[in-house]
């Protein structure tokens, strides 16, 4: 989901996407008669960049949506191992980055064609400093650092910094067996947290330095929290979230030796498969679960109000995005159960009708 800087949101499900001003829902998505609108109605990804255009990236290629014009534009990568959008995510400078099985890419608005690392073109320095070819990968998140570097996670090649302007990749040390880094996140501390694919989470207080960067790997167990698939930071309270296939967990970052606190279930509400999670940063965090639709935490108490999105057949829903904005609503869904617990207030539903 995007709060995007006019105020609306968008949810991307596994049905097209949903668009919501605060009073009216709307659906975006191809059939028999409107086949043109999206590649794929499957949307894996979301970003806005600079020019306030809305990107989507679906199973089967990426969509540029023109605010101002509302006009809906597919862009197809060259390469086959190219057509599922994992990943998609906009820097400080306003590139277009985006993370596929063919490894890391980014759009040149200037002739509308995208840039692809590869072999031919970019090197990587292992972690033993040994400089070879850039060899495949398929990346699952990148995200950016207070020096306008580049973090790119990976399926199973690890952790590896790209310095701007460069066109050379260079990894950290092992992080785990599979060497799986799924999702990134950059806390206020500036420690970098790397969520994996069945190895839980851990945490790297020194990112900046790749020889020694401090590893902090947190006990896991196999099927039980090892798999994150993203990380939020909610200031009010000083805690970083994170969704995850069993549900959800929560930190104190000023105590993150004591460890996460996890949740299955909140107040009746089921809380398995939560696919991806997404704050405002003022206190409300919205979850996106596979079989139970989208749910609100609110850590401070908030008066409540509800949002219906639709047909239930169109969750799951996939992706949430925050995007910080001057424009204020709150979103907040029906179902509401209070919660014992210093950082879990409220919890609140969506019924989808």
């Amino acid at each position: 989901m995007i709060l995007d800087s006019e105020g609306m949101m968008w949810v991307g499900t596994n049905s097209g996407l949903k668009s919501y001003d605060g009073y009216t829902v709307k659906s975006y998505k191809s059939n028999a008669l409107s086949p043109g609108i999206l590649p794929n109605n499957d949307i894996r990804s979301m970003a806005e960049d600079h020019e306030q255009n809305l990107w989507l990236g679906t199973r089967n290629g990426l969509v540029k949506i023109n605010r101002k014009t509302g006009v809906f534009k597919t862009y197809f990568l060259p390469s086959e191992d190219q057509r599922i959008i994992y990943h998609l995510f906009v820097s400080k400078d306003g590139t277009l980055w985006v993370g596929t099985d063919g490894g890391l890419s980014y759009f040149n608005p200037e002739n509308e064609s995208f840039y692809t690392y590869t072999s031919r073109n970019a090197w990587r320095i292992d972690e033993n400093g040994k400089k070879q070819r850039l060899n495949s990968f398929s990346v699952k998140c990148v995200t950016e650092d207070k020096n306008g570097d580049l973090l790119i996670g990976t399926w199973s090649s690890g952790l590896m910094r790209l310095k701007r302007g460069s066109n050379v990749f260079r990894s950290y040390p092992k992080l785990n067996d599979m060497n799986s880094a799924y999702s990134l996140f950059f806390d206020r501390n500036h420690r970098l947290w790397v969520g994996t694919w069945g190895y839980g989470v851990l945490c790297i207080s020194n990112p900046d330095n790749q020889k020694n960067p401090q590893y902090h790997q947190y006990p896991y167990a196999t099927n039980n929290f090892d798999i994150f698939y993203k990380f939020v930071e909610d200031p009010t309270t000083n805690t970083l979230w994170a969704c995850t296939r069993e549900g959800i967990c929560y930190l104190d970052e000023d105590q993150p030796q004591a460890g996460w606190s996890k949740y299955t279930q909140i107040g009746g509400n089921p809380l398995i498969y939560c696919n991806d999670i997404s704050t405002d940063g003022a206190g409300n965090i919205w979850l996106c679960t596979q079989n139970d639709g989208v749910l609100q935490i609110t850590t401070p108490p908030i008066s409540l109000q509800t949002v219906a999105f639709g047909k239930s057949s169109e969750c799951p829903y996939h992706q949430l995005r925050e995007c910080h904005t001057n424009h204020r609503w709150s979103m907040v869904l029906a179902g509401a159960q209070p919660i014992r617990s210093s950082a879990l207030q409220q919890i609140h539903r969506c019924h989808l009708l």
